[in-house]
């Protein structure tokens, strides 16, 4: 009578499993988070029609990812398309003088995200004779940026701010310097976002838990055919 003797697993194959594995792991952590395309706002429709007016909620971007939203609230904000700065083209978003009353001209433009963001840039105009600044303010940090485009009719700039810490939420409002100085009315065009790259599906403890099972499941198999 025959005997069937089975291998018994060696020093060398645990440890082959044992770099199977790690590789496995490797791969899965190496694999690159998916990003998010770049989100534009340039206020034109179909998104924005002429004339409205904030509060603007949860409104899609004319391009980038259409999950992404951004709601404009405060002042008395409103879809445009006259220019204020050679910056601005097409509708834009600003805030009209008239009529004059709470709440009063020059009051910040709020905007919140539905996704945290680590960068933003805007085209801006500020209605002012000859200079000014627009002020950023998130949970991130604060950025003014000083007029550069001296219009006409007002003068304007690119305000851009990038960090390594994300915010859900931003305030822009313009400021004169010279020779008229306080809050002042703006115009934007052109927001950019970059939002925080989300994780790729399946990626994560529970994928690498089922990436590791079926790696020692196809090396019990194979241990089992040896």
């Amino acid at each position: 009578m025959g005997s069937t003797m089975k291998s018994k697993p060696t020093m060398k194959s645990k440890l082959s499993v044992v770099a199977l594995v790690g590789a496995g792991v490797a791969i899965l952590c190496g694999i690159p988070q998916a990003g998010m395309a770049d989100i534009v706002y340039t206020f034109e429709e179909p998104q924005f029609t002429l004339g409205q007016t904030v509060p603007l909620l949860n409104k899609a971007p004319n391009s980038g990812d259409p999950a992404f939203s951004t709601s404009f609230t405060g002042g008395r904000y409103q879809i445009t398309n006259l220019s204020a700065n050679p910056l601005i083209v097409g509708q834009a978003l600003f805030e009209p003088l008239l009529p004059v009353g709470p709440p009063f001209p020059g009051s910040p433009l709020q905007l919140t995200f539905n996704e945290p963001v680590t960068q933003l840039s805007v085209d801006f105009a500020i209605n002012v004779p000859i200079s000014g600044f627009l002020r950023l303010v998130t949970s991130s940090g604060t950025f003014d940026q000083a007029t550069s485009n001296g219009g006409p009719p007002s003068p304007g700039g690119h305000l851009s701010f990038s960090t390594a810490t994300p915010f859900s939420s931003a305030t822009l409002q313009g400021f004169g310097d010279f020779p008229f100085t306080g809050p002042a009315l703006i115009e934007i065009d052109n927001l950019h976002l970059t939002a925080v790259p989300g994780p790729i599906a399946g990626a994560g403890l529970p994928g690498l838990i089922l990436a590791c099972g079926g790696l020692l499941g196809w090396w019990r198999r194979r241990q089992k055919i040896a």
